[in-house]
């Protein structure tokens, strides 16, 4: 058995946002801006991944590798109003850490304990994602399970051209929607701009969506399983068989989480956090609040598109 040791933050990429040049004006021929990317990889999630940029019709218009310490740097030119997918995905060299007490292959073996590497061919078709907006200022973005699932329930429905303001509206809408999922507080806001703390550093709380976001590392099929559930849902927040799934799940990830709390690997935890995870675990998902929220994020993504700039705009326009 292997000597405990920190908690390290699983699955996050920070991706660090500075406008260079060029400014926009309403109703004017779309222009394009430079945008600098300083990304970083925390230790305990893939090193040696690769990373992607794509525009909203899937383009790549950047590609990088991170480099042993999960360092990358990236610039490209964004079109005004337009949207960015941020993407990591696996190659043969990538390397990620055991977050959780245990990892499982999918053939639920055991690989891995906390703190040790699972190498590429055990997380092969892993990906992590978030979205930026062409707009988006000085700011710090991590890609993390959070991230994805925002991004797996919203980015394929926004339109060229949206505003900033209209996609922040649909971004804590849809975070507000997976925290219904998964019985999390609710005043956690943007999960696309809430970073995950750095779990190595002794002196912070250490809060529930690390935790949570810790031990989704336990198996491979936890997050695309759940996104997948959750985006169906979503769709059809009323269907009985969904929400069986959709319970399952959560109870299943709730229940790795809570015994990661348990474990000698995670400290300076409060009980405030334990009490949320232990909660969470027994209380069955609102699935009337559910319907509600996801009504409230169709017509939330509906009137972002609608009040889209489609003015000389390039590339997809949903018309």
């Amino acid at each position: 058995m292997m000597k405990p040791t920190r908690l390290t933050c699983v699955m996050c990429a920070c991706v660090t946002i500075v406008l260079l040049t060029g400014c926009f004006k309403e109703g004017e021929i779309r222009g394009s801006n430079e945008l600098l990317l300083n990304g970083s990889l925390l230790k305990g999630t893939m090193a040696h991944a690769d990373i992607y940029i794509e525009d909203i019709d899937h383009h790549v218009i950047w590609q990088g590798t991170s480099d042993v310490n999960g360092q990358f740097q990236s610039q490209f030119s964004a079109l005004e109003n337009s949207i960015y997918t941020l993407r990591s995905k696996v190659n043969h060299s990538t390397i990620m850490q055991c977050d959780a007490v245990f990892c499982f292959d999918t053939n639920d073996n055991v690989i891995a304990q906390f703190g040790e590497p699972i190498i590429a061919s055990e997380i092969a078709g892993l990906q992590l994602t978030s979205f930026i907006s062409s707009h988006a200022q000085t700011q710090t973005r991590q890609l993390n399970v959070f991230t994805t699932l925002v991004h797996d329930l919203v980015a394929a429905q926004l339109l060229d051209g949206v505003y900033q303001n209209g996609v922040e509206k649909v971004s804590v809408s849809a975070s507000n929607l997976v925290s219904y999922a998964l019985n999390l507080p609710m005043d956690s806001g943007n999960f696309l701009s809430k970073p995950l703390q750095n779990l190595t550093i002794a002196d912070e709380e250490i809060d529930a969506m690390s935790i949570v976001n810790a031990a989704m590392s336990a198996h491979i099929s936890y997050l695309p399983t759940l996104s997948a559930t959750i985006v169906a849902a979503y769709h059809e927040p009323n269907n009985h068989q969904l929400q069986s799934a959709l319970e399952a799940q959560k109870n299943q990830i709730l229940d790795t989480a809570y015994e990661l709390l348990a474990s000698a690997y995670v400290a300076n935890v409060s009980q405030q956090v334990t009490n949320q995870i232990s909660v969470a675990r027994q209380r069955r998902i609102n699935f009337a609040a559910f319907a509600l929220q996801s009504r409230q994020l169709r017509s939330d993504i509906s009137m972002t598109n609608a009040q889209r700039n489609i003015t000389g705009a390039f590339g997809r326009s949903g018309n």
